[in-house]
């Protein structure tokens, strides 16, 4: 296991913050993953490979407003200090880097259930998921 930081991009790749505006007018944070094609790099040393594929384990430690989405499922959500917490997300499959994301937002879902039990859902904000339905 690699252990680093990293800081947020500026430009909408790599891992970069960003906001939305709710129906309120109130500015809303988060961050977000664009790695495709070659940008997982800057977010972590890597190789970015098509060809080159690895087993992902995120760590994600954000205010507890808000919520983290990864690759993997949610194994654990744990207090770390007043505010903050970590969220541990499952092994992924073997898998290039620049599909692997992370999200860390207060985006709400719509969720529902394969035949076989997976679990599917779409983010988005409030006012844009009142319009959707659930995934098949």
């Amino acid at each position: 296991m690699v252990n680093f930081e990293s800081r947020f991009s500026t430009a909408k790749w790599g891992f970069y913050d960003t906001s939305w505006t709710d129906e309120g007018g109130w500015e809303n944070k988060m961050v977000a993953t664009q790695f495709s094609p070659y940008w997982a790099r800057t977010a972590w040393p890597c190789f970015d490979e098509p060809r080159l594929k690895a087993r992902f384990k995120f760590f994600v430690e954000h205010e507890s407003v808000y919520d983290a989405v990864s690759n993997g499922a949610l194994e654990s959500r744990e207090s770390i200090r007043a505010g903050w917490v970590r969220s541990i997300f499952e092994w992924t499959p073997p898998m290039s880097t620049y599909i692997t994301a992370m999200v860390v937002t207060n985006y709400r879902y719509l969720e529902s259930k394969t035949e076989s039990g997976v679990a599917t859902r779409v983010y988005g904000s409030p006012s844009r998921l009142k319009h959707g339905k659930k995934p098949a």
